[in-house]
């Protein structure tokens, strides 16, 4: 008995499948100089000291507590920025009410508030403890979109709209 036409077409899939993996397999080991097999080792995958900060604030984070740089350099890092200060967007999962008066009370300064959410200006010395806080889930730089300067006094619109003007 004949294959049917979905059998012969499952089998050449199959096989184009096996043949495509076989090649991975051959790019992935390479031949030593003396003909031993190695494979390519992968870099080292960093672990951050706060896994809810994005992996830009962490690093600048990282820096500022190690002493390498300054809150003010690292802070200047940023898309948007004040001083020692970086926009970001803190993405709860509630408390955001408590969060607020942990921003306010450290140096921080929240902008705008929604119910899982808080725009603020957070000094970049403060980051880490703040990822920390009860109920928040994650920590994200704002980036203003492209073209977003004030012509009048040089700012993004997102830094406009926080100083009021």
């Amino acid at each position: 008995m004949g294959l049917k036409k979905p059998a012969v077409v499952l089998l050449a899939v199959v096989a184009v499948l096996a043949l495509v993996g076989g090649m991975a397999a051959a790019v992935a080991v390479n031949q030593g100089a003396e003909g031993a097999e190695q494979v390519a080792e992968l870099p080292e995958k960093s672990v951050q000291k706060y896994p809810d900060l994005g992996s830009a604030l962490d690093e600048r984070v990282a820096g500022v507590e190690e002493g390498s740089t300054s809150a003010e350099s690292a802070a200047e890092e940023s898309p948007a920025h004040r001083g020692e200060s970086v926009a970001v967007t803190i993405h709860l999962s509630g408390n955001v009410d408590a969060v607020v008066r942990f921003l306010e009370e450290h140096g921080g300064d929240p902008r705008n508030t929604g119910e899982d959410y808080i725009e603020a200006y957070v000094p970049v010395a403060l980051l880490g403890r703040l990822s920390e806080q009860p109920g928040v889930i994650r920590v994200r730089e704002i980036v203003p979109p492209e073209g977003a300067q004030s012509a009048a006094v040089g700012r993004t619109a997102f830094e406009s709209a926080a100083v009021g003007r």
